[in-house]
Parts: structure tokens; sequence; C-alpha cells
């Protein structure tokens, strides 16, 4: 539990962290609906059971607007979306168990929720998401049994192709938008003009 003192917000301002739900928000969204089709790849290489895919599905359409609302909601929506990149890491141990390991889904769904720990919360992030990680492997194994087919197929490699593409350039254009607006700030407090774009 993070103990850092931090200074109250000034009267009337935004909460802190409420930008970074808004930030996180297009990229979670993208990030899971693109990323199903990577995993329902994985899943049905596996011949994962229907009711996995339901649980997969639903989360996939519903979890990146409730974590939206859980954060934007919150009295500290910093802490709250720390909280919930460890449900998406969680979520990410649970669907590599269900595709019994396959390498290429398996590895771009953890790769990417271990970028985004590191993003939000450093390296002290991406250790607790790392632990997610195991615990939704845990509980899947315990629901769907441990099987372990690594091979991953050519049809598979090609379902897992939009993820790799899109999911990196969301990620870009979300830190252009950070940066300029960094930039803007920046030039607000010195009092300067707003730079170009």
């Amino acid at each position: 539990m993070d103990t850092t003192q931090r200074p109250p917000a000034p009267a009337g301002a935004p909460p802190r962290g409420l930008g970074l739900a808004r930030r996180v928000y297009l990229p979670r969204t993208v990030g899971l609906g693109i990323g199903s089709l990577c995993a329902g790849a994985g899943m049905y290489q596996a011949n994962a059971p229907v009711w996995i895919w339901t649980v997969m599905l639903v989360y996939c359409a519903v979890w990146p607007h409730l974590a939206y609302q859980i954060s934007t909601r919150s009295a500290s929506p910093f802490d709250a979306e720390r909280r919930n990149v460890l449900i998406d890491s969680f979520g990410g141990g649970v669907w590599a168990v269900a595709m019994a390991f396959n390498v290429l889904p398996s590895v771009l769904l953890l790769a990417a929720l271990a970028l985004n720990n590191v993003a939000t919360g450093g390296v002290k992030l991406f250790g607790k998401g790392l632990v997610a990680h195991v615990a939704g492997a845990s509980v899947a194994v315990l629901a769907l049994g441990l099987k372990f087919q690594p091979e991953t197929s050519f049809v598979t490699m090609l379902w897992c192709v939009p993820f790799l593409l899109s999911y990196p350039l969301v990620l870009g254009v979300v830190m252009y938008r950070l940066s300029v607006e960094l930039s803007r700030r920046k030039h607000e407090v010195r009092g300067g003009e707003t730079p170009c774009r």
C-alpha cells in the first residue's frame, strides 16, 4: 500500500488521477476489444469450454466501461485506476490458462498488460501485476484444469495481427496527446505562448 503523503488538491480542482482514468479508457477499450480476437483464437485452438468464452466476451465488452465509471466516480481516481490495472492483469492470467498457454496470444496480451502496469505505476505496479497474473492463472487452473499447448497455429497468428498492429498505435496516440497537454501546461505556468502542434 502506498503511504506517501500527497498534497491536497486545490479547492475546485478535479481529483488527482481523473486525467489518467480518461487516458486509459481508450487503450483499455481497444485493447480488450481487439485482444479478444487473440484470446479467442487461442481459446479456439485449445478447445476451451463454452462458459469461459462467455466470461471472456462479457468481460471484454463490459469491463472497460465499468472500470472507467469506477475510476471517475472514485474519491481517488488515481488509486482506483491502479486497482483497475491489477484486475486487467488478473484477467490476463486467466486468459493465458484458457488458451493453454498458446505462445503468441499469451505473450502479446501479457506484454501489453505489463506495459500498462509500468506506465501507470512504474516497477512497483509491474511487480504487483506479475502477482495478479499468477493469481488469475491459479484461479483459472482450478476452474479449467491445466493444459499446456504452446504451439501457435498460422490461423491464430493471423487473428493476433490486428492487436499487434493497432494497440501500439493507440498507445502512441495517447502518449502524443499527453505530451501535447504537458507542453501546453508548461507554457501556461511559464506564461509563454501556446506551443505549436
